[in-house]
């Protein structure tokens, strides 16, 4: 069973607004980014944030926040690459940062992130 391992949450470290804020300044880079783009082409962009961000608040408090096929089938067709892996979350961690907040909220997205990302694989 995959776990988050480590409190903080990211709902306890962020706002609301905060959160949104975030989330809306990874998709202003993702949206541009000549490899990361691609993979949300037709997808709306304010749906997308909302997704993102109810995802985030859902899982939160959940002993096994990633459950079901759901994930794994919803992000099957997108052949998301180890490569384009870590450059999306190097778009998180350049959106956090430019949002003004620190590490600490850094270490909690790398961590929920790489969570997400052995899920997907079905690691």
């Amino acid at each position: 069973m995959l776990t988050l391992e480590h409190p903080p949450f990211l709902t306890d470290l962020l706002t609301d607004a905060q959160l949104a804020e975030v989330i809306a300044c990874f998709y202003d880079a993702v949206y541009v980014d000549e490899q990361l783009s691609p993979l949300f082409e037709g997808v709306p962009r304010r749906q997308q944030e909302q997704r993102l961000a109810g995802f985030i608040r859902m899982t939160r408090g959940r002993s096994n926040p990633f459950d079901g096929d759901f994930l794994r089938s919803a992000h099957a067709r997108l052949a998301l690459t180890p490569a384009l892996f870590a450059r999306r979350t190097q778009r998180m961690t350049e959106a956090i940062t430019a949002c003004g907040h620190g590490p600490e909220v850094v270490s909690c997205w790398r961590r929920y992130d790489a969570l997400w990302w052995r899920y997907i694989r079905g690691q």
